[in-house]
């Protein structure tokens, strides 16, 4: 799958930039590794199946997944097929102890 990022500061996850993202360096080398799970998987069915990849629908935005990348931070991705798969980062947000997402 091609992976394309809605907001272009989570661009610099990928680049020797990242520090740049104020995210945690855990957050950031888990990110990275989820990204190339996402661009090796021929389609969302794959990643589906893949239970430990941690894939689930966003109850409160349909149509948008959440990836979990460490116990505190999530990763919400959209799954578009424009001209092939493709999908798009759109934001890594902390988990509060309440389980709020910010």
């Amino acid at each position: 799958m091609e992976v394309s990022f809605a907001d272009p500061q989570l661009e610099l996850i990928e680049t020797h930039r990242a520090a740049e993202t104020s995210l945690p360096f855990a957050v950031i080398s888990t990110a990275r590794a989820r990204l190339s799970i996402i661009r090796a998987s021929p389609d969302l069915v794959t990643l589906r199946q893949w239970r430990s990849f941690g894939l689930a629908p966003n109850a409160e935005l349909p149509g948008q997944h959440s990836v979990p990348i460490t116990d505190k931070w999530l990763m919400t991705v959209r799954f578009d097929n424009l001209e092939g798969p493709r999908t798009v980062v759109i934001a890594i947000k902390k988990i509060e102890p309440s389980g709020e997402v910010l």
